[in-house]
């Protein structure tokens, strides 16, 4: 039997007339080894696009701003892999 195991974070967006703020904020699984962020978004059936996660004043939140998201991955990434 194989073992799945879950992952939550909470996401956050708000609009606005120029740009979509995307909060994000992960659990203690997804900040193991000093990981940092970034968001792959595409728009209807268009090449997508990465941006990259900065911490918020809160702890422990991570927001970037993107125009027109409709479709978005979260990836955790970790520095030299």
């Amino acid at each position: 039997m194989k073992k799945i195991t879950l992952f939550f974070a909470a996401l956050f967006v708000a609009m606005s007339a120029f740009a979509t703020k995307i909060y994000f904020k992960p659990d203690s699984y997804w900040t193991n080894n000093n990981a940092w962020f970034a968001v792959w978004y595409w728009e209807g059936n268009a090449n997508g696009q990465w941006a990259n996660m900065t911490e918020s004043e809160v702890t422990g939140i991570y927001v970037t701003e993107i125009e027109n998201p409709q479709n978005l991955i979260f990836v955790s990434m970790k520095d030299g892999k």
